[in-house]
């Protein structure tokens, strides 16, 4: 009998054996791959994890955190008359390679640095993918829980405005214009707030707040940058409008002027709006993300005027004899201190007491009819005139930048 012909495959079916075997291949080593980095990643947490067990067992003996000499010896102990006590006896160091946007750099090791008083610390670490609740990034684990911010140990230092230290961090106020220069590419963290307006004439408006701006991550370079301190508004018939303030990029507009209290008079717009007149008019418009309206629109009947506007809120409206209040200001901790910033002006008041100023008086605004100024670098707006009296001018703005200090 002949031979029964014995058929192969054919050239494109073991092309595409191939191929699938080849896409089944990629998929296997990619997910192992995945797998790999969030063991990674697990790994970090739990390494950053001992690590501050290890830091608050010192803390307990010590009553105060290592420093970064004695973190970067290695392990962490204490000694004492009684002898070494080990806390850790090897501090671990980050699993590599890298993963997600995290850079070798910042793989090389957890970042310690600790406050100079030895009441805090900063322990910087990277992760690559979301591990449970937290997000892929930077991270920094501090005693009071963990953030997502980049703290890791830096050279970057600057010169400009009055330097002071607070905690961890450097801090720079320009109470004044001038310059700021780093000595290298950083993030700082910055507030910008404007001149606020002053108060109007006779029975006048509250002086709008300065505006507001402020970064928790701003990127600067190793340059010198023009600081611009707006001034506060000087009195007129209608309170004159604050000064911007300038930092590179960022412009935080002055707040406007109060309204003239008789018919007619004009609020001024600017970072926060200054209060409207007696007879109705309008309060001024405020900036949208640096300020609020000044109050006005309704006739109190009562030569009594409403607040310019504050970062925090609108300028309040009349009520009978009384000025209206002006908007509260916001509160910040950038200078190491928590203070109001951009208060709204009060309005005047007529046989009662003039509107209170923003704020609670800090940092704010002054108070219609015994007619206070704006406190100074603050862009706090200026108090409405009493009778026949021109109101008072505002605030001066301010320029605060902080960052973590060098470490040793």
């Amino acid at each position: 009998m002949p031979p029964k012909n014995k058929r192969g495959f054919t050239l494109i079916e073991l092309l595409v054996v191939i191929a699938i075997i080849g896409i089944l291949a990629t998929i296997a080593v990619v997910a192992l791959q995945n797998a790999r980095a969030k063991a990674r990643d697990a790994r970090r947490v739990a390494d950053v994890k001992q690590i501050q067990t290890a830091l608050e067992l010192f803390f307990n003996d010590q009553q105060r955190y290592p420093t970064k000499g004695e973190f970067n010896s290695g392990s962490i102990f204490s000694t004492s008359t009684l002898g070494t006590t080990t806390y850790m006896a090897i501090i671990p160091t980050p699993p590599t390679p890298a993963d997600g946007s995290c850079t070798s750099a910042a793989n090389r090791a957890y970042g310690y640095l600790s406050s100079s008083d030895g009441s805090s610390y900063t322990l910087s670490y990277c992760l690559g993918g979301s591990v449970a609740a937290s997000a892929p990034g930077f991270k920094c684990a501090t005693p009071s829980g963990v953030s997502n911010i980049d703290c890791t140990p830096v050279t970057f230092a600057a010169n400009g405005g009055t330097i002071t230290t607070s905690g961890l961090y450097t801090i720079h106020t320009f109470n004044n214009s001038g310059t700021f220069t780093p000595n290298s590419a950083g993030n700082i963290e910055i507030l910008v707030v404007a001149g606020g307006g002053a108060g109007g004439y006779h029975y006048g408006g509250g002086g709008g707040a300065g505006g507001l701006v402020s970064s928790s991550s701003y990127a600067v370079s190793a340059q010198a940058y023009g600081v611009t301190i707006g001034a506060g508004g000087t009195p007129a018939s209608n309170g004159g409008n604050g000064g911007n303030s300038v930092f590179s990029g960022i412009t935080a507009y002055g707040g406007g002027g109060g309204a003239f209290g008789g018919s007619g008079g004009v609020a001024g717009s600017g970072g926060s709006g200054g209060g409207g007149s007696t007879a109705g008019d309008p309060g001024g418009t405020g900036m949208v993300g640096q300020g609020n309206n000044g109050g006005g629109g309704a006739w109190s009947g009562y030569n009594a005027a409403p607040g310019g506007g504050g970062c925090g809120a609108a300028g309040h409206t009349t009520y009978g004899y009384s000025g209206g209040a002006g908007g509260i200001g916001c509160s910040y901790g950038i200078s190491g201190s928590s203070v109001y910033y951009a208060g709204g002006g009060g309005g005047t008041g007529y046989t009662a007491g003039g509107g209170t100023n923003g704020a609670g008086g800090t940092g704010s605004g002054g108070t219609g009819g015994s007619t206070s100024a704006g406190t100074p670098n603050t862009g706090g707006g200026g108090g409405g005139g009493a009778f026949g009296s021109y109101g008072l001018a505002g605030g001066s703005g301010v320029v605060i930048i902080r960052y973590l200090t060098p470490s040793n």
